[in-house]
């Protein structure tokens, strides 16, 4: 009847929602450091051959004008990508914070249950008891 009214409760989120965001990021972060090194050998390897142009006996300059237009339009690239993967990074740790703040918060709140139940078990006039004895 209730379900009517209020509707259906939503699901609770799973425990291991957290890590496999971590992994997928971390994934993600792989994936862009290997794009990053490619970026990285085609920069040089362009900037090799624009210096063989140079050092012919007859320069291919516009060849070599065109080879250093080509690495620097790679290296904006490249640095977006540099961008994308600190974003991934800021949030990989943000996401691992959440995390442990929710572990410690879930502890802290099993702790204090726990702590509840043996009051309950032991009244305070009953410790107080005991240490009167022990004190006698």
């Amino acid at each position: 009847m209730f379900r009517r009214l209020f509707g259906d409760s939503k699901p609770r989120e799973n425990r291991d929602d957290a890590r496999r965001t971590i992994e997928q990021l971390k994934q993600s972060e792989d994936l862009l450091n290997k794009k990053i090194e490619k970026f990285d050998e085609e920069i040089l390897d362009i900037q090799n051959k624009a210096r063989q142009f140079l050092n012919k006996p007859n320069p291919d300059r516009p060849g070599a004008i065109r080879l250093i237009k080509r690495r620097k339009q790679l290296e904006v690239q490249r640095d977006k990508l540099y961008q994308m993967k600190e974003n991934l990074e800021l949030v990989n740790e943000r996401v691992q914070t959440s995390h442990f703040n929710r572990q410690v918060t879930e502890s802290l709140n099993i702790g204090q249950q726990h702590l509840k139940r043996s009051q309950k078990a032991m009244p305070t006039k009953k410790i107080e008891e005991i240490l009167d004895n022990i004190t006698e």
